[in-house]
């Protein structure tokens, strides 16, 4: 299976989903799966360099953080790699980066998978919360209405994506 993970960036010096993404995709890839990681462009967290040979990495640049990261370069990449693939797998919400890959993923006819990494969790709707609910209601919502699994870390966060209206399927997988 050719399977695209994205995510916004995994960098040196960012915390974040690094571990759980590249540990995903290299588990995925040791299990014959074909899998890209695209990626925001700019010095990559050790974890993703490892990962060459075994998971084909693709970088574009981004937008300043302030606007989302927005990124036409990062659209057109999504786009062009979800037309490859057999399933998308996106990692985190709120970001252009996240709104490109389920848009794009939706338009090449290819299911998606959501991790929201605990960003929907009580606490973190708690911070920036007028932009967040703006957000929800404008695009989040809708991009999960797109969203044909959304795979969490514990019964903790599928309980908060749920309180939110999640339809979607879920699945919990530490």
């Amino acid at each position: 299976m050719k399977i695209l993970h994205t995510v916004a960036g995994l960098w040196e010096g960012t915390g974040g989903p690094v571990a759980s993404v590249t540990s995903l995709c290299a588990g995925l890839a040791a299990r014959g799966h074909e899998v890209t990681l695209l990626t925001g462009a700019g010095p990559l967290h050790p974890a993703v360099l490892e990962l060459r040979g075994r998971v084909r990495v693709r970088t574009e640049p981004l937008g300043p953080y302030r606007v989302g990261n927005w990124s036409s370069a990062f659209r057109d990449g999504c786009l062009e790699e979800a037309r490859q693939a057999d399933v998308v797998h996106d990692n985190g919400v709120w970001l252009h980066t996240n709104w490109s890959s389920v848009r794009m993923a939706v338009r090449a006819g290819r299911p998606v998978v959501r991790s929201p990494h605990g960003m929907l969790s009580a606490w973190a709707l708690r911070r920036s919360r007028l932009i967040k609910r703006l957000l929800w209601s404008l695009i989040e919502r809708r991009l999960f209405d797109e969203t044909g699994l959304v795979h969490l870390a514990s019964e903790l966060e599928a309980r908060d994506v749920r309180q939110l209206g999640v339809a979607a399927p879920m699945v919990v997988i530490p």
